[in-house]
């Protein structure tokens, strides 16, 4: 795991002056590859490639970067795991290639000059984000991996074309502007992220998870259009073309692939572990490592003193029955006060996952031990296990039951009553009456408009766009391509990535998720409860008793807490004005929370906000003066 960098002048600049920009850059990326760093320049160009170095594989020098092709016309910077490299570098044996070391990064390389770009991301089983070079068209290619657990930013400013792992590598460079985009900080209010493809800045964007740009450095202003090599939308299609036949032949074909997905990500020559909250995806990775490995797997997990948001005791009842070395940390009100502060800097744009408070712990505690974790992120999308698939179905079916004319008249009520009342609750059940389709009422269930008329100006949010039909298959491809990408996956990397931690993810194989979305939803789902596959597929593992038990998530009593340790600090907060938000509505909130009623959600998006933007928009980070 590691971090990438890169840039192209507008104009040409002193070899001098780019080494201190690439090493500014470099610097700002160093939690991401603490082990070496290195950069190199075209002469005729002046491009720069910069990269920090996590050693996983390969320890010797011949895995580091910028990697260079033998002829030395083309060069690689990679951040990521290809899982198959090994039956790639024996392809590439075959048609006579000599390989210097034993990287994933050289097979990388060699399948890009043998294969093509496009034909080797396709061929490449893995989580990435890379630059590739040709320096004889002048051609940048830029990648990012099918589910985009690795992040990628780009974006012209002030005539150069830049790039980096996270947005605090492109904030060091005298090219950056840092003004905001509008249209992100509506898309952060309503959904608590930034949708990809936008950043929180103006032309600064992320690049789409399964996709790649190519730019011709000679002409670098001209920002490309981004390309996609995969797609959840495609997959399912082709998927459905050979759909599963039963649950058990589901549970069969599950076994196989997550099995193989855990033997390939096992491989590492650094020590390695994995998460366990003793729910069912993490427990399963966890019974199949397992499974697999000669001695007891490395386990770790975080637990809360409040019982309700207790998970720790049944990772440890899990990890003791399947035999492994376990770790768990207890964590309380004022282990969050300590760490709320570095957030800002940890997620690098505003980000308001309240989980993603015990994710950096875990992360915090487990590198102590490992320097690779494997998570269960993933089965909830890809298996169903979302109990608002069923709920909000229904919902949906209730209100197509409803005659046009009386879901007209009632949503008018309702709309009277929010102007009346001024309760949100009425203007989300109006919006649920209004929607056209199963996949907007989805959307205005899960992210409620509201949150919009904090904005100083007015703005409207865009969402994440798919086009299926409307059935809960809708819902779960929604999540992927949204919550799960610029959420979840966001938490993970950042949180995993500020400890140097590499985690990786064998649910998200791309061969085990194109197979999950040939299962039927009626093998997945049933009386209400979803996942049954990995479900069954666990009671080969573990009892069912400790399986079947109610699903709390990873969640922190953020309510409680600021009303308690975390008051004084949101408080200050709350108090220092923005230019972005209203800050009547903010107090407004802030009074109803205090005064017992729950805004904990609404609260922490804005808390979150502010911090971020006194922090490091507010802040000023160090740039490299022009030249």
């Amino acid at each position: 795991m590691c971090g990438i960098t890169g840039f192209v002048p507008s104009k040409a600049i002193s070899q001098d002056k780019s080494t201190e920009i690439i090493g500014a850059m470099n610097g700002r990326l160093h939690h991401r590859g603490p082990d070496s760093g290195g950069h190199w320049i075209c002469a005729e160009t002046g491009l720069v490639l910069g990269h920090r170095r996590l050693a996983i594989v390969e320890l010797s020098p011949l895995g580091a970067q910028p990697m260079l092709s033998p002829c030395g016309r083309f060069s690689l910077v990679f951040n990521g795991e290809i899982y198959n490299f090994k039956e790639l570098r024996a392809e590439l044996e075959l048609m006579g290639v000599s390989f210097l070391g034993h990287s994933d990064t050289e097979v990388l390389l060699h399948g890009f000059m043998r294969w093509g770009f496009a034909a080797t991301l396709e061929k490449a089983v893995g989580m990435f984000a890379l630059a590739f070079y040709d320096q004889q068209s002048g051609d940048l290619s830029l990648a990012r991996d099918r589910f985009g657990e690795k992040p990628l930013y780009y974006g012209v400013q002030q005539g150069a074309f830049l790039f980096a792992s996270e947005l605090s590598a492109l904030r060091v460079t005298p090219f950056f502007s840092g003004d905001l985009c509008r249209q992100a900080i509506a898309d952060y209010l309503v959904y608590n992220r930034v949708n990809a493809p936008r950043s929180i800045y103006q032309n600064i964007f992320k690049l789409c998870p399964g996709h790649f740009i190519v730019v011709n450095t000679r002409a670098p202003a001209a920002l490309p259009e981004q390309r996609s090599y995969w797609s959840v939308a495609q997959a399912y299609q082709q998927a459905q073309r050979q759909p599963v036949a039963s649950r058990q032949e589901a549970i069969a074909g599950v076994d196989h692939l997550l099995q193989q997905a855990v033997r390939q990500q096992m491989i590492a020559d650094v020590p390695l572990g994995a998460f366990l909250s003793g729910g069912i995806d993490s427990s399963l990775v966890v019974a199949a490592m397992q499974y697999q490995a000669s001695k007891p797997v490395k386990t770790f997990s975080i637990g809360f003193s409040e019982p309700e948001f207790n998970e720790a005791e049944h990772a440890a009842r899990v990890a003791k029955h399947l035999g492994c070395e376990h770790t768990e940390l207890y964590v309380d009100a004022n282990d969050a006060l300590a760490l709320v502060p570095e957030m800002a800097s940890v997620y690098d744009e505003p980000f308001a996952d309240s989980s993603q408070l015990p994710t950096y712990l875990v992360c915090q505690m487990a590198r102590q031990h490992v320097t690779v974790a494997l998570s269960g992120d993933g089965g909830d999308e890809l298996f169903a296990g979302y109990s608002r698939y069923q709920g909000i179905g229904q919902r949906w079916q209730a209100i197509q039951r409803m005659p046009a004319a009386v879901r007209k008249i009632t949503a008018g009520l309702m709309g009277g009553a929010a102007k009346v009342t001024g309760s949100g609750r009425f203007r989300v059940r109006q919006a649920w009456l209004n929607s056209p389709s199963l996949l907007s009422l989805y959307e205005d269930s899960i992210y409620p408009r509201q949150m919009l008329d904090l904005l100083q100006h007015p703005e409207t949010s865009q969402a994440p766009l798919i086009d299926l039909a409307d059935d809960m298959t809708a819902m779960q491809l929604y999540d992927i391509t949204s919550y799960m990408v610029d959420d979840i996956l966001v938490k993970v990397d950042r949180a995993s990535m500020a400890h140097s931690l590499e985690t990786r993810i064998p649910l998200l194989d791309h061969r085990l998720a194109e197979y999950a979305l040939s299962i039927p939803n009626q093998f997945n789902v049933e009386g209400g409860v979803g996942k049954q596959v990995l479900r069954q597929l666990l009671y080969r593992y573990v009892p069912q008793e400790m399986v079947d038990r109610p699903k709390r998530g990873f969640a922190v009593p953020i309510a409680q807490w600021l009303r308690g340790p975390l008051l004084p600090w949101a408080q200050t907060l709350i108090n220092t004005p923005d230019p972005y938000l209203k800050q009547a509505m903010v107090e407004q909130l802030w009074r109803s929370h205090q005064s017992g009623q729950d805004r904990s959600r609404s609260l922490w998006t804005i808390l979150m906000f502010r911090d971020w933007y006194q922090k490091v928009a507010c802040g000023g980070e160090f740039a490299v003066p022009a030249a």
